[in-house]
């Protein structure tokens, strides 16, 4: 009797660990916890741009939390007022998270980078909020290229941006084109022209182009600036389409920096005639 017992349990318990209703295995849930990040307009910084033209109202931030390691990446996008904007991101537990932030001007539709800041190595624990404080500073350019070139020539333009905060990886940025008219363009209600245009190559926060001067008759000033397209890590899906991507100018015509100039200088020359009178 005592073996029959001990088969029927046996049995029972074959068909509990099928069914899934008597056995369960045992499984480590990972822990979830939150960043809260505060970002701060630096008040000499946000005087540095216009009012007129560029809105408060229109500034907002886009966050983004990411892991080199574990993959994870979570992006938000909030309006930036004049105080500290606080966001929070819900995670699940780790060490060494990255904490970007970008804002952006809202323009045409989309949005154009102004300043930025990093904070790295961010701990989160489960059932914790972490908080993190950025201070965002604006991007600047260091743009080489020649000073006179003449029409007709090929020439190298290399634009190297600073790092807004710490915010310059292999991951920032995904591509960039040259932009260049005879024309200026400088104000940011103008639009980037669409004549002369050439794609980089990209490399941390290096750009590099190529261009071939434009033709002309008389000196003339070519002015250029890049236009750079963050990595789609950066792309808020929640928002209409045309404001997920993030861009930044170089040099930043949205924080009025001047775009970068050059000169074309007409090769000098001309026909010489030489009349002389008819031997007799």
């Amino acid at each position: 009797m005592g073996t029959r017992l001990r088969f029927l349990a046996v049995v029972v318990g074959l068909v509990c660990l099928v069914l899934g209703g008597c056995i369960r295995p045992s499984v480590h849930d990972v822990g979830e916890g939150t960043i809260r990040i505060s970002v701060t307009p630096s008040a000499a910084e946000r005087d540095g741009i216009s009012a007129k033209v560029i809105p408060a109202a229109a500034t907002k931030v886009r966050v983004r939390v990411w892991h080199p390691q574990s993959g994870f990446n979570a992006v938000a996008t909030v309006v930036l007022g004049t105080a500290s904007e606080p966001v929070d991101i819900a995670v699940p537990e780790d060490t060494d998270y990255v904490v970007d932030a970008v804002a952006y001007y809202l323009g045409g539709g989309a949005a154009y980078a102004l300043t930025g800041s990093r904070a790295t190595r961010v701990i989160v624990a489960a059932d914790e909020v972490s908080t993190v404080t950025l201070s965002l500073r604006p991007w600047t350019a260091e743009v080489s290229a020649p000073d006179t070139v003449k029409p007709g020539d090929s020439f190298s333009v290399k634009v190297v941006a600073t790092d807004a905060g710490g915010l310059i990886t292999l991951e920032t940025f995904r591509s960039a084109t040259l932009y260049a008219s005879l024309t200026s363009y400088q104000t940011s209600s103008s639009t980037l022209p669409s004549g002369l245009t050439t794609p980089g190559l990209v490399f941390d926060d290096r750009m590099t182009f190529s261009l071939t001067a434009p033709s002309v008759t008389k000196t003339s000033t070519l002015y250029l600036s890049a236009l750079i397209r963050f990595s789609d890590n950066w792309s808020d899906s929640s928002l209409v389409a045309s404001e997920r991507p993030v861009y930044l100018e170089l040099p930043n015509r949205y924080m009025n920096v001047p775009i970068h100039q050059l000169t074309v200088e007409p090769a000098a020359g001309g026909i010489v005639v030489d009349i002389s009178s008819a031997e007799p």
